[in-house]
């Protein structure tokens, strides 16, 4: 004899709104189409503009670059003896257009499309600096490693005091050698809101930033020149946000957290050793005393990150730390899985925020000590 449970009537869901389906026209033909979810609650309209970014058809950095052959004179080696070393980088920031290509404005009442007629086309036109680094060297075969290494250590500060990419154009020149050289970057694809709706005295505040920062840059290059690990690490995270494939960006933004790890651990020991243990830090009470008094013991890199970055305040969890070491050491050994590409991809932003913020940190501490 069957048990068997009769199964009662149940109705499907009813179905709620359809999403709305909006297309909109861009300037080289294509069609955009966006889907339009229900407003959650309390969100009655919504106002979308999308813009383009235009950049000219025009070699910017080839152009700079015969302008700064052009501004040498006949010898760019003149004075230069045979140890002299001179490098010339000249910024090559190219303008940058944005244009309103449609949008719309949405209500309960329906959504009404934005027409780019009559849009403002907004240009922005970032100043470029100059900055001039001189050494000696008496290695001939150093000397040219030197002048490349240095042209891009150049082009590294900039990239992380501007906080984007700086394309260069650059003079390499000793006594014995003389060579010109460009270092290519992506464009510019953001600017404040403001200043890209055609506020003025925005873009003016805008031109003003890059301006104090090439400052800072040539600075940190000369006159101001940070202890070498914290150079490096500076150079470590310029180089990230100058790196264009993300797994490279990720892989030098870890480098430079750990470049900090150590000046820190260094630093913690030199003060054990004046001090002893009665010196208050941090420091002190994640470690024990055996690693702090001998100068060969190690701390594991995710420890020592985890150490470094919470004494400056910034507070990832233990587990993000360990899952960001996780994808270094599978770029390092050149195993990425499809899904760790997708987290490395996402995690870019993240790693290079907190290695950016390390090392400003790390300087303004310096300058206060």
């Amino acid at each position: 004899m069957s048990h068997r449970r009769k199964r009662k009537n149940i109705q499907p869901a009813p179905a709620g709104p359809k999403p709305e389906e909006v297309r909109i026209g861009l300037p080289d033909g294509q069609l955009l189409s966006i889907e339009l979810k229900p407003f959650p609650t309390g969100v009655d309209s919504q106002n979308v503009t999308l813009r383009a970014v235009l950049s000219e058809d025009k070699d910017h950095t080839g152009a700079v670059l015969r302008e700064l052959r052009a501004a040498q004179g006949k010898d760019p080696k003149a004075g230069l003896g045979p140890q002299d070393c001179r490098v010339v980088a000249r910024t090559a920031v190219a303008p940058v257009t944005f244009r309103v290509v449609g949008g719309f404005v949405r209500t309960a009442k329906g959504t009404e499309q934005l027409s780019p007629e009559g849009q403002p086309v907004v240009k922005l036109t970032p100043p470029n600096d100059e900055v001039e680094v001189r050494f000696s060297e008496s290695d001939p075969e150093l000397q040219i490693a030197r002048l490349f290494k240095t042209a891009e250590r150049i082009r590294n500060f900039l990239a992380f005091c501007v906080g984007q990419p700086v394309p260069l154009a650059v003079l390499l020149a000793s006594g014995r050698f003389l060579n010109y050289v460009r270092l290519d970057a992506s464009p510019i694809l953001s600017a404040p809101q403001d200043a890209v709706q055609g506020d003025a005295p925005a873009a003016e505040r805008w031109y003003a930033s890059f301006r104090v920062q090439y400052q800072t840059a040539r600075q940190l290059l000369t006159e101001a020149r940070p202890p070498e690990p914290i150079g490096r690490a500076l150079s470590l995270v310029g180089e990230g946000l100058s790196a264009t494939d993300p797994e490279e960006r990720f892989f030098y933004c870890w480098r430079a957290l750990e470049v900090i790890g150590h000046w820190d651990l260094s630093m913690a020991r030199t003060q054990f050793k004046d001090k002893g243990s009665s010196v208050a830090s941090e420091y002190f009470e994640a470690v024990s005393e055996p690693l702090l008094n001998s100068q060969y013991a190690r701390l594991d890199a995710p420890r020592l990150v985890e150490i470094s970055v919470r004494q400056r305040g910034l507070a990832p969890s233990p587990l993000t730390i360990a899952h960001l070491y996780q994808l270094r050491s599978a770029i390092a050994h050149g195993d990425v899985t499809p899904e760790e590409t997708l987290e490395i991809m996402r995690g870019s932003q993240e790693i290079f925020d907190l290695a950016h913020a390390s090392v400003a940190l790390t300087l303004d501490s310096l300058k206060s000590s």
